[in-house]
């Protein structure tokens, strides 16, 4: 019997260990969706940013090997997802996308703008965010398939493209191929004796050590062999979830958005172990050169390009795989006695006294302040809810994760580096549809939540157990109070009355046929809430905040007498410490 290529293309990709495909269908694509729907279990979207972004989330958050794939039509089909692919890109995560194309005999090959219908060069468009980005034009035995797909999760991930000619997908399918599975390139980076020595040596001699656990470190690798000393564990925001704030020693996510008790510990650590992390502009501060002043830095990292890119200055770097790194420290620390407890006890005082939100931001009643309300709501959650913080403005970056003590079993995931708006809802939806047994909660602000808000209708079709809060500061705070400190409040396209018009949130959600709620000072904390935030199913909540609310602490930067933008250090956070917190706070300074 004669099989259709398309047919065993789809085939293969289920040998791989894909389980989903998430897609918006299109002529382009026609006979690869037939054949996916006979094997996958197939999720449809109404865009393919809201697509692209949820099968990043989803495989970020997957148990039991779950694995989805992106498919998407040729020209705008492609376009539309590319958000979505920058941001796997950007936080080193698993991607494929399977996308469309004209017929071969129907490419312009750069000569001209198009000939075949719907027909771009997305080979060209996606080859810097990818891997690997080729077009399929004629047909790929299985196993140089699975060479090129095993890129996205081999070695540091990223997505893969391929773009697949419509006439490749209507030709007849290969004979029986056998795969042929060689081993993981991953295996020739596992840390060396001398190099696991050197780490653990410094280890025994740091006075005060902070162990920074990045999302190359993997949600299954232990981290019992550092806990047993009680060594401190800070983590990044790609890292966030691989330790619970239950563990004594926990030192936060530090970060130029991260929490002002976690930067201070960071801050005046003299030895960080940097496992996993790219350690980014981000994670240091602009001003990395004052980065740890003390601190001998040691980072791990997969990708040399990372090791030498110049910031911050390293002690030493070490290209291994961070999760072998752990293993292998673990052991040599095992028989080890570690006595750091002054370093224990200060960490242990500041976490007590500043983790909580700052009370200089303030809300008129009947707002809800932001900080506040997020930091009540982690607090309400439980061990096995999936957290979805927004990847930007004043409902991420700015404010949720300044707060969030995620609890150990939760999941987090947020994307960060690329901060694009729009991200919260899909990614929840995603997150969600590999952990159908578990409670997704996402805090999204309603200027994002209105780039994506498309997607509720599949929120609601698959009955997903999402709750759903959008941060109503009517329009978009980040930009607002950027516009406010930096321009003299001369604002410009951030809310109703500078031309931004968004959406009747509650009456938009209902349209939807999801449960909605308006929160405010009077209706939350209440009955009405609880049963509704316990209840199955999805549920929107419309959290009112103030749009003149402030969301400190913050790092500031002005120019100096040359006109260049200078920043503070990650732990000189406005509003500043009075003279009696920096004797308490900052003695190792």
């Amino acid at each position: 019997m004669t099989i259709k290529y398309s047919d065993q293309f789809m085939s293969w990709l289920k040998e791989f260990g894909y389980t989903h495909c998430f897609y918006v269908a299109g002529g382009n694509v026609m006979h690869l969706l037939e054949a996916a729907s006979h094997i996958f279990v197939c999720v449809p979207f109404v865009h393919e940013a809201g697509a692209a972004i949820a099968t990043d989330y989803f495989n970020e958050s997957s148990i039991n090997r779950k694995k989805a794939f992106l498919l998407v039509t040729a020209g705008p089909g492609l376009t539309n997802a590319i958000t979505g692919i920058a941001g796997a890109w950007t936080e080193s995560r698993e991607l494929l996308v399977i996308g469309g194309q004209a017929k071969s005999t129907e490419i312009g090959r750069g000569k001209y703008r198009q000939i075949g219908f719907q027909e771009i060069d997305g080979v060209t468009l996606c080859k810097s965010i990818t891997k690997a980005s080729l077009r399929i034009e004629n047909k790929l035995s299985k196993n140089e398939l699975f060479g090129i797909v095993e890129k996205t999760w081999s070695d540091r991930k990223g997505p893969v493209f391929l773009e697949f000619c419509l006439d490749v997908s209507l030709q007849n399918g290969y004979e029986f191929e056998e795969l042929i599975v060689k081993k993981s390139t991953i295996q020739n980076f596992i840390i060396s004796n001398m190099d696991a020595k050197l780490i653990s040596d410094e280890i025994k001699k740091s006075e005060r050590p902070v162990i920074l656990i990045g999302g190359g470190i993997s949600r299954g690798t232990s981290l019992e062999g550092l806990i047993k000393h009680g060594l401190p564990i800070a983590t990044t925001f790609n890292g966030i979830d691989r330790i619970g704030c239950e563990y004594e020693f926990y030192a936060g996510h530090p970060n130029w958005y991260g929490a002002r008790w976690a930067n201070l510990i960071i801050q005046q650590s003299d030895l960080i172990i940097a496992l996993g992390t790219r350690l980014g502009i981000m994670q240091v501060g602009y001003n990395w050169q004052s980065f740890a002043p003390q601190a001998k830095i040691v980072q791990v990292e997969l990708d040399d390009d990372e090791l030498n890119k110049g910031f911050p200055k390293l002690f030493k770097g070490i290209r291994a795989d961070a999760n072998s790194a752990i293993s292998e420290v673990s052991k040599l620390l095992r028989d080890s006695r570690i006595n750091i407890s002054e370093w224990q006890n200060f960490i242990s005082m500041v976490r007590r006294d500043l983790s909580g939100p700052e009370e200089v931001n303030t809300a008129e009643k009947p707002y809800l302040e932001a900080m506040k309300f997020v930091s009540s709501i982690i607090s309400l959650s439980t061990s096995t809810d999936i957290l979805i913080p927004c990847s930007s403005g004043a409902a991420g970056y700015e404010g949720a994760m300044r707060v969030i003590l995620n609890k150990t079993g939760q999941k987090v995931i947020t994307s960060n580096a690329l901060a694009s708006m729009g991200y919260g809802l899909p990614g929840a939806i995603g997150a969600s549809l590999a952990n159908v047994k578990r409670r997704t909660i996402l805090f999204e602000g309603d200027g994002g939540f209105a780039q994506n808000s498309q997607e509720l209708g599949t929120a609601k079709i698959n009955n997903l157990n999402l709750k759903i809060f959008i941060m109503d500061n009517q329009g978009y705070q980040s930009i607002r109070n950027n516009q406010k400190t930096s321009f003299n409040g001369h604002y410009v396209g951030c809310d109703r009355e500078t031309g931004l018009f968004l959406p009747d949130w509650i009456a938009l959600s209902k349209s939807f046929d999801i449960e909605t709620m308006e929160l405010n000072s009077e209706t939350f904390p209440g009955k009405q809430f609880d049963n509704l935030f316990c209840q199955e199913g999805p549920a929107v909540f419309v959290v009112r905040i103030d749009p003149n609310q402030s969301y400190w602490p913050r790092i500031l930067s002005s120019r100096d007498e040359t006109g260049n933008l200078v920043s503070n250090p990650i732990h000189k956070m406005h509003p500043p410490l009075n003279a009696e917190h920096e004797k308490k706070y900052l003695p190792f300074l």
